[in-house]
């Protein structure tokens, strides 16, 4: 066996956990909205991870490419499903009656889909994908999209 299909199966089998996770949490009481939130969460985990196993294997580059496209549906809404869940998790509901509050929390991901997904030269630019034993893997250039993901979560990373 491959180690690129080792590595695809790991993923593979953290898919099924997330999803797993996430829609057990979710039956337990579907109207509340931590759970709703927190099945949300795994949910981005669980796509990232299985659009993640099938690029490690893809058999060529354009698949892969349009494998590491979709995954920004996955890596690209995490941080803000994280923060969202916490201020549910720990009652925050001043912050979350404000207005704006879910323009700030789902901006960066709608930006993020943009560069990544939607506008298909920045996409190229941003995956450097070349072919190793472990599979696909992904040289990163650092531009400027990759400065503005690392602000994103950073900020994120420090308001929680």
């Amino acid at each position: 066996m491959q180690l690129s299909y080792l590595i695809s199966f790991l993923f593979y089998g953290s898919v099924i956990i997330y999803c797993s996770l996430g829609v057990y949490i979710f039956t337990l009481h579907t109207s509340s909205a931590l759970h709703r939130s927190f099945f949300l969460f795994c949910l981005s985990l669980g796509i990232w991870a299985f659009t993640y196993s099938v690029a490690t294997c893809a058999p060529d580059y354009e698949e892969c490419l349009f494998w590491r496209q979709i995954a920004v549906f996955g890596w690209g809404f995490i941080y803000s499903f994280l923060l969202h869940f916490i201020l549910i998790l720990t009652e925050k509901q001043e912050v979350l009656r404000q207005k704006g509050i879910y323009v700030l929390l789902y901006l960066p991901c709608l930006i993020n889909i943009y560069a990544n997904f939607l506008n298909q030269e920045i996409a190229r630019r941003q995956f450097e994908l070349i072919y190793t034993a472990t599979g696909w893997i992904n040289i990163s250039n650092t531009t400027g999209w990759d400065y503005f993901y690392y602000c994103y979560y950073l900020i994120i990373t420090v308001i929680i």
